[in-house]
C-alpha cells in the first residue's frame, strides 16, 4: 500500500487514501488510513478511521487487532489454549469457546463386548454434546486409526446431570468396512474408548 504524505489537513486533500505524521488527524473519513508517526520511525503504527468516524483503529502488523468480525463485536476476553471463536447470541457478540476443547475427557479406556460403563462428567448439567470415539490401540498416536460414534462403533450412549453411560450390547464394540461402502464389515468385540462432553 502507498502511503501519501501530507504537510496539511485543510481542503478537499483530506480525501486520500492516508496521511503520515505525528498528530492525529482527527475526522477525515470512514475509511481513510493514518501512519502514527509520534512513537518515532522505528514503531510508526497503521490505523484506520472508524466507520462512524470517531476514532482509529490500529491494523498495523505490530499490533493488529480485530474488535469485530461483520459488524458484530469480538470479546475482550482471553482465550485458553485450544479454544475457536463461537457466537453467543444473549450478548451478541463472538467469544471464546467452542467444540474444540472438550469440557470432559475420560481418556483412553479398555472395553470389550456385553459390558456397560458409566462416567461421572462433573459438568455444571446436562452435557450439550457427548462424542464417543474408538481405537484398536490403547494411546492412539497419529498414525493410528480413530473413528468416532458415527462410523460403526456400536456402544449404546446415554447421558444426563450426572453421568456418561455407554454400554456394549451384544458381541461386536466396533465394525468398519476394509474394502468398499457395501463390502462385508470387520468386527471387533473388545477395543478402546474415549468420551468427550461438551456443557
Amino acid at each position: 500500500m502507498t502511503i501519501l504524505i501530507h504537510s496539511n489537513l485543510s481542503g478537499t486533500e483530506l480525501h486520500v487514501p492516508g496521511y503520515q505524521q505525528a498528530t492525529d488527524p482527527g475526522a477525515i473519513g470512514a475509511g481513510k488510513y493514518w501512519v502514527d508517526t509520534s512513537g518515532g520511525a522505528s514503531s510508526w503504527v497503521l490505523k484506520v478511521r472508524n466507520d462512524a468516524d470517531t476514532g482509529w483503529e490500529d491494523i498495523s502488523s505490530s499490533g493488529s487487532n480485530a474488535a469485530q468480525l461483520q459488524g458484530y463485536n469480538v470479546a475482550t476476553t482471553a482465550p485458553t489454549d485450544g479454544q475457536i471463536l463461537t457466537w453467543d447470541n444473549a450478548n451478541s457478540q463472538w467469544e471464546p469457546g467452542g467444540m474444540h476443547t472438550a469440557d470432559y475427557d475420560s481418556g483412553w479406556f479398555a472395553v470389550s463386548a456385553n459390558n456397560a460403563y458409566t462416567f461421572a462428567h462433573l459438568l455444571s448439567g446436562r452435557p450439550r454434546q457427548v462424542v464417543v470415539k474408538f481405537s484398536l490401540v490403547a494411546n492412539p498416536t497419529s498414525t493410528d486409526k480413530v473413528h468416532q460414534h458415527d462410523e460403526y462403533i456400536l456402544v449404546f450412549v446415554e447421558y444426563d446431570e450426572t453421568n456418561i453411560y455407554l454400554v456394549c450390547k451384544g458381541s461386536t464394540v466396533f465394525a468398519r468396512r476394509l474394502t468398499t461402502p457395501n463390502g462385508a464389515p470387520v468386527n471387533y468385540s473388545s477395543g478402546y474408548l474415549r468420551v468427550l462432553a461438551w456443557s
